[in-house]
């Protein structure tokens, strides 16, 4: 699309205050795209969202990617801002990526959501804007080369053992590291989390502690492990207090199962 300004051509403009006016022309040249707050309020968010394009300094995102902002407004929760880059070519082929701010969707400040990863949930989320520049930069040698990491295949794994588990489709599962995984299972109130590997080799250290067990295409083991907490629903008195007797029978460690999930083939 050569009337996008590419990346690098964005910051040159930026740094020499080429966005700063809050008029309408200006603001959707610096490439405001939707909004719903009043249209004098985008030039001081641009400078908020903008930050993290300015960081960007990979060579393959600076010439082959240009930027467009939304202002999004939730359902439940105050609006939020995103930056959203596509390829100049017009392609996304698996390279579309998008960061937000201050999403109330995700579980933290920044959250990068790309097109190889899935939408439904963040490749990689942090509270600080220099880890997600770090990543983001990272990442510009895989995109242009067309890499896909190994962590893809486990997600991969995960979503075929969550079908097994009897979760439904479009479960959002989170990726807490290069072998670590986690997601909302349907039923119950505590974040369930999945360590994957290519073979028993490649597995994380303490990841086993008996033998693992084949389950339809993919080989998993239960452990036990605290999980993260989900908003818990109400329950009936009298089904809390027959919990806290199996509670008090079984003793106090009482963490959620953890499954390691071990594709049949390598990651």
């Amino acid at each position: 699309m050569p009337d996008e300004l590419s990346v690098r051509q964005w910051q040159e403009q930026f740094r020499v205050g080429a966005f700063e006016s809050s008029d309408f022309a200006t603001q959707c040249k610096a490439g405001w795209y939707d909004w719903f707050c009043q249209d004098h309020a985008l030039a001081g968010r641009l400078k908020k969202i903008g930050r993290v394009v300015m960081g960007i300094t990979d060579p393959f995102i600076l010439d082959n990617y240009y930027v467009w902002f939304k202002n999004n407004c939730p359902l439940n929760g105050p609006l939020y801002d995103d930056a959203r880059f596509e390829p100049l070519s017009g392609n996304r082929d698996g390279k579309y990526f998008v960061i937000s701010l201050d999403s109330p969707h995700e579980r933290m400040k920044w959250a990068l959501v790309t097109e190889r990863y899935g939408f439904d949930a963040p490749e990689f989320d942090c509270r600080d804007i220099r880890e997600m520049v770090k990543y983001i930069n990272s990442i510009g040698p895989e995109l242009q080369k067309g890499i896909i990491p190994p962590f893809i295949a486990g997600k991969d794994a995960v979503t075929a053992y969550t079908r097994l588990r009897g979760e439904p489709e479009g479960i959002h599962i989170y990726r807490d590291g290069n072998h670590r995984f986690s997601y909302a299972p349907r039923r119950g109130w505590q974040m369930r989390t999945v360590l994957t590997a290519a073979s028993l080799e490649d597995a994380p250290p303490g990841l086993f502690r008996s033998r693992p067990m084949p389950s339809g295409g993919c080989m998993s083991i239960a452990q036990r492990m605290r999980g993260f907490r989900c908003p818990r629903p109400r329950r009936k008195r009298t089904r809390l207090r027959k919990e806290k007797r199996r509670s008090d029978d079984a003793g106090q460690d009482l963490c959620p199962p953890v499954a390691g999930v071990i594709p049949g083939r390598g990651l």
